[in-house]
């Protein structure tokens, strides 16, 4: 496992190779399939986005996967990573758990929604485990990480076994490119705490759109 921190435009950890590669070894269906009738769909102008947020539903591997990850262990080493104390995890994992985009989709750049109405506490760190094989740059999808000004700073290829981290805030502005390939998959955890962490507003928001 590598772990490797960067600065700019601001303040991102990625890490490599988190888990063994057996247990991602058996990859989830693609859009089309029944799979995914179990979540949410939701399909605009810009997406075709299906997400399953029940853990009752995930394969047996990604159950697996979603204990080391709401573990107090992970979260022990969470709040070190990213000096941040008093982690919390929506267990019912609101607006995340197993997500797949089709080909074509993008997301746009946007400020994530700050609080979370069903458990009262603040969104404070995201984390998100990429599902994508043999993914390369030209296959779009990538994570886009922008500046103040709008400016796109930097991309990350969301390849399989690839962990992105970051603090969610107001300075915090990503989305991802058009995917050219037929399904980007990640698994997207959302971490809370009780009070609003720095330049996150106290006001309650939902997701600012760019």
């Amino acid at each position: 496992m590598n772990i490797n921190h960067y600065t700019s435009p601001w303040p991102h950890i990625v890490v490599e190779n988190m888990f063994n590669n057996e247990l991602l070894s058996t990859p989830l269906p693609d859009i089309d399939h029944s799979f995914w009738d179990q979540g949410k769909h939701y399909n605009n102008e810009y997406t075709n986005k299906k997400e399953i947020c029940d853990i009752a539903y995930f394969p047996g591997n990604f159950k697996e996967v979603i204990k080391y990850f709401t573990s107090n262990k992970f979260i022990s080493e969470l709040e070190k990573l990213t000096d941040m104390n008093g982690l919390l995890i929506d267990n019912n994992i609101y607006g995340g758990g197993l997500c797949i985009s089709g080909n074509g989709d993008y997301l746009q750049k946007h400020i994530d929604f700050n609080y979370n109405n069903d458990i009262q506490l603040y969104r404070a760190v995201n984390v998100i485990l990429y599902l994508n094989r043999d993914w390369t740059e030209e296959d779009g999808g990538l994570f886009e990480l922008y500046d103040k000004d709008l400016v796109l700073q930097k991309t990350i290829v969301p390849s399989i076994n690839k962990v992105m981290i970051f603090k969610s805030n107001n300075s915090t502005i990503h989305g991802f490119s058009k995917i050219h390939k037929d399904s980007r998959k990640s698994l997207n955890l959302w971490y809370y705490t009780k009070d609003p962490p720095p330049s996150v507003d106290k006001e309650p928001h939902k997701t600012i759109w760019m």
